[in-house]
């Protein structure tokens, strides 16, 4: 909590607030009246954001009279942060894959921008032309918490029934957590490196950041976000991941390779199938009759 006293005044008083979201706020020029001086000092106000995927941030300000003990109370709107789960797929095989290296972009009006490795957003007109090293790079293996420039190990879940630290480490080598992201539909990932016998695939990878309050059919309220609902799943891997969880902390499909659109033919699928179903009664039948 940080305190501003302001001078006993007859006119309005209208006090404006500009705060950044990040672990660490520098609040530079800040007048404050102590006693009969007034000093600027800047203040460094830590705050532990992204310690866990989802959060909510507020901001409330109370203005109160020294006189009278009046009190006035103003809320900004709450701010919510979450984040997503990837797990790394040949989607035409279904199987775990790993070693496939990516960078995380977003499209703002129309321009794309890159996460850097100075922890910011830059602009790039030619995806094409991207210098990897110049940004962030994301590996499987990997939690990466943004606005923190915090890269730390997925954690083994050595509470499971049938965990083997072996097969959990290389399963874990597929996945990819990103913490800290703001709600939005206009992400990407775009891949920079394959995995070994692969080519790289320059298509971005869209996905969406979410965060919403629901009423459950009990009347309970309930939090649904991108971190714990996947839009894109696989429910034979699901099994596999050591921290999957359902409703709680699910895994998107990363695809190391197109994916292949699979279209339903009525002609393949049930018509011929039936045919030949019926020839065989027919020839069964027709042998039956001859050796009676």
């Amino acid at each position: 909590m940080y305190e501003l006293t302001i001078p006993p005044t007859d006119s309005d008083v209208s006090i404006d607030i500009k705060a950044h979201l990040s672990p660490v706020v520098y609040v530079n020029n800040v007048s404050i009246l102590q006693g009969t001086s007034t000093n600027t000092t800047k203040m460094n106000v830590p705050i532990k954001a992204f310690s866990s995927p989802d959060n909510n941030f507020g901001m409330t300000a109370n203005v109160i009279s020294q006189t009278t003990g009046t009190q006035i109370t103003s809320s900004a709107p709450k701010v919510n942060t979450t984040g997503i789960n990837f797990v790394e797929v040949d989607a035409n095989k279904n199987k775990m894959v790993r070693d496939a290296v990516y960078i995380l972009g977003k499209n703002v009006s129309g321009k794309k921008y890159l996460y850097d490795n100075q922890g910011k957003w830059s602009e790039i007109q030619d995806l094409s032309t991207v210098s990897p090293t110049s940004y962030t790079l994301l590996r499987g293996g990997n939690q990466y918490i943004f606005g923190d420039n915090d890269v730390s190990p997925i954690e083994l879940n050595n509470t499971r029934f049938n965990y083997d630290y072996e097969r959990d480490t290389k399963i874990n080598q597929s996945l990819i957590k990103l913490f800290g992201l703001g709600e939005g539909k206009d992400y990407f990932l775009y891949q920079v490196a394959a995995p070994t016998n692969y080519s790289v695939d320059k298509t971005p990878i869209d996905f969406s950041i979410f965060s919403e309050n629901v009423v459950s059919p009990n009347g309970s309220q309930l939090t649904k976000t991108s971190m714990k609902m996947a839009s894109n799943q696989s429910f034979k891997l699901n099994g596999l991941i050591p921290d999957y969880g359902a409703g709680t902390n699910e895994y998107n499909i990363l695809a190391v390779t197109p994916q292949k659109e699979v279209h339903f033919s009525a002609l393949k699928s049930i018509i011929f199938p039936l045919l030949l179903l019926v020839l065989g009664i027919v020839v069964i039948g027709g042998i039956l009759v001859r050796l009676v």
